[in-house]
C-alpha cells in the first residue's frame, strides 16, 4: 500500500532469491477502488491522509497474481475481509471498512 509498483516488484524479486524451496509468502495489498474515495473506502483514505501516509501501491488481484507469478511462485489464495469473517466467524463490520484490503498467499516451487 505504501510502495510504488517498482518497489513491490523489487521486494518480491529479493524474496524469491533469498527463499528456500517450499517457502510461503503472505502479502497484503489494497485494491485500486480505495483511491477513488467513495463509500466505506473514503474512511480509509481519510485516515491515511490524516496520517500523511501515501497510498501509492494499490493493485488489482490480477496484478498481484502476475507479480507473484513473475518470480516463479504460485498463488495459493487471494482473500479479503468478507471471506475471513465467513471462514473464521466474527463480525461482518470490519469487512465493510476493510473491503478493499486483500491477503495473497503464495508458495515457491
Amino acid at each position: 500500500m505504501y510502495l510504488p509498483g517498482s518497489a513491490t516488484e523489487a521486494t518480491l524479486d529479493a524474496i524469491a532469491q533469498m527463499s528456500a524451496p517450499g517457502s510461503a509468502l503472505a502479502m497484503t495489498f489494497m485494491l485500486p477502488k480505495v483511491l477513488a474515495g467513495a463509500g466505506p473506502q473514503s474512511l480509509a483514505l481519510g485516515f491515511f491522509t490524516m496520517l500523511s501516509e501515501p497510498l501509492v501501491g494499490a493493485m488489482s488481484s490480477e496484478v498481484a497474481a502476475a507479480r507473484v507469478k513473475h518470480i516463479g511462485w504460485r498463488v495459493v489464495s487471494d482473500t479479503g475481509a468478507a471471506q475471513w469473517a465467513r471462514q473464521f466467524g466474527g463480525s461482518q463490520w470490519p469487512s465493510v471498512l476493510f473491503h478493499a484490503e486483500r491477503l495473497l498467499i503464495a508458495a515457491s516451487p
